[in-house]
């Protein structure tokens, strides 16, 4: 806001003609030419509610209700707590100046009127007035950001939180309901390192890096959230810091979006990779497992059927499969061979108690794709045991086939006796 734009008003309020005469034409010089001039504190209500003056030189000894009366009136009114009043008065004793700046005036004068000084004092009062609306149109612009951050956050998919200096959380938008499965307001007073995927993953990074370009304190990073059903989210978290005029951080707005989907295309394109390097039969069953445990965040396994009813698990653990866990394959090698190229199911998830890697488990569900041979015979299984439900994504399922038909090609081989 520029002062000089804004045009400012006065009313004088006096009872004596030599005194308004001579206060009107300062006024109009300093103050600029909207001026006007009443003789009652009567008058000067309803002149004031008329037009809303920002200044008001103000005589104490008027008729009918006095100065310190209208003074009073004024301050009460919700429009009247910013107006500067510049009191003119005769009455030079210290206790009257001091009970008028009590009344809530803000600056007086003494009678009889100096033009010089009338001058300075009206320039005092221009500037004071100049800064109450500064801060009043910078309070109105905070206000018009605070709705409209409130609106955006309140409709956003996007995870919008405030932070203090130190990173707690002291607004958090209700979309962690469905980025999380956390209600926003049992997140209050916490930070995002609570929410991370396990202990030894990286700290949330909120601490702004100067931006040379715009002078912002701006950070991004990407990092792992651990949802309330217990499956992980990657969030890309933007962070800018807020600060005072002597450069010190108050607060620290933060917009988190879920670029899960994206990680495990990254990852997946990784595997895709990684498959179609590897030509060594050992070499390839390591690199599906790692990148694919790396990617789902889950225990994969690669089962291989060998002579009729005999089976041979990559991974497999010092027991011998019980009786369930083969009945379990093959009621899989129906369902998979037949109806569909992805099988997920969350009840027969504990009949993994045996395997490697899943004896601490508690798993929610198992995703299973048939490696087969070139003649469409299933010759075993690509199966993935993790602690939330998986995705069955079209990008998922190609990956599965693309992994599963290059194992069978290399080994069917070795294992059709």
């Amino acid at each position: 806001m520029n002062p000089e734009d804004t045009k400012l008003k006065t009313l004088i309020v006096d009872d004596e003609e030599i005194v308004t005469s001579l206060a009107e034409g300062i006024a109009k010089g300093v103050m600029g030419e909207d001026t006007d001039v009443v003789h009652s504190a009567e008058d000067a209500k309803a002149k004031w509610l008329e037009g809303k003056h920002e200044m008001i030189i103000l005589d104490l000894n008027l008729p009918g209700m006095s100065g310190q009366e209208f003074c009073r009136w004024l301050r009460e009114h919700n429009k009247g707590k910013d107006v500067f009043v510049l009191v003119c008065t005769g009455d030079s004793k210290p206790e009257t100046f001091r009970n008028v700046l009590h009344l809530g005036a803000n600056d007086y004068i003494t009678k009889p009127l100096h033009p010089g000084l009338l001058s300075v004092r009206m320039e005092i009062a221009k500037n004071t007035i100049y800064q109450t609306l500064k801060k009043q149109a910078l309070q109105e612009e905070l206000t018009r950001n605070e709705k409209r951050f409130r609106l955006i956050s309140e409709n956003s998919r996007d995870l919008v939180c405030t932070h203090t200096p130190d990173g707690v959380l002291t607004y958090v938008s209700p979309s962690s309901k469905n980025l999380l499965g956390i209600e926003n307001t049992d997140l209050i007073g916490k930070t995002l390192d609570e929410v991370k995927i396990n202990d030894t993953a990286q700290p949330v990074n909120l601490s702004a890096i100067a931006d040379e370009l715009n002078g912002q304190l701006e950070s991004t990073q990407v990092w792992e959230a651990q949802h309330r059903s217990g499956k992980t989210v990657w969030l890309e978290t933007f962070s800018q810091a807020s600060r005072n005029e002597g450069e010190q951080i108050v607060e620290i707005y933060s917009y988190s979006r879920d670029v899960t989907e994206a990680k495990n295309e990254e990852a997946q394109l990784r595997i895709i990779n990684a498959v179609g390097e590897e030509t060594d039969t050992a070499g390839l069953l390591n690199t599906i497992v790692e990148e694919m445990e790396d990617c789902f965040q889950a225990t994969v396994m690669i089962h291989i059927h060998g002579k009729p009813g005999e089976y041979e698990t990559y991974r497999l653990p010092a027991k011998k499969n019980t009786a369930e866990v083969e009945g379990f394959h093959k009621d899989l090698d129906i369902h998979t061979s037949k109806e569909k190229a992805v099988f997920q199911s969350s009840n027969a998830a504990s009949v993994y108690h045996s395997i490697a890697n899943c004896e601490n488990m508690e798993l929610e569900a198992v995703i299973t794709h048939p490696i087969r041979n070139n003649y469409g015979r299933p010759i075993g299984k690509i199966t993935i045991a993790s602690k939330s439900i998986l995705p069955e994504s079209e990008r998922t399922k190609a990956v599965l086939l693309l992994c599963s038909t290059r194992i069978g090609s290399i080994l069917q081989e070795h294992l059709i006796r």
